[in-house]
């Protein structure tokens, strides 16, 4: 499981730039949606409780600009990392067959190749779906947690 998980992590980190990138916007994306308590709160304390009725449609604005920003931070963390997850699949099924390719004719006649090769096949999806949107939605809520976290002693 160790070496398997080892191995997992290697064909990820030939694709770190799109990862990288991915964790990048899930850092950005953490802090419009860490944000948006701040805003309320600056909401009721200056524009309700302090009398700035002025400064609500300041704050309607900037809680705008945290939705577009979170927005547009989720979509490119989705992009990047499937382009990831389907490159590292590629990858996976570019060495499945070359690890094929190198065996001895002997192997052929004990192994049946087809059923081999769907097994290969039919597996690779479900690694494909793991490093994709759920390997940065497990980032995300990490740090989401931790930052939420950090929020509430602030």
């Amino acid at each position: 499981m160790k070496s398997q998980l080892g191995q997992l992590l290697r064909l990820v980190w030939r694709e770190r730039r799109y990862y990288g990138w991915g964790a990048v916007c899930i850092v950005l994306g953490l802090f419009t949606t860490l944000g948006y308590p701040l805003a309320i709160r600056i909401t009721i304390d200056q524009a309700v409780r302090g009398g700035h009725s002025d400064r609500v449609n300041q704050l309607a604005l900037i809680m705008l600009a945290l939705l577009l920003g979170e927005a547009v931070a989720t979509f490119l963390r989705n992009y990047l990392f499937n382009v990831g997850a389907e490159k590292v699949s590629a990858r996976l099924r570019q060495d499945a067959f070359e690890h094929l390719l190198k065996q001895e004719i002997a192997f052929f006649d004990d192994t049946n190749t087809g059923t081999l090769t769907a097994r290969l096949w039919s597996e690779i999806p479900h690694v494909r779906w793991l490093v994709s949107e759920r390997l940065g939605d497990a980032l995300r809520y990490s740090l989401l947690g931790i930052g939420g976290i950090i929020l509430l002693f602030y």
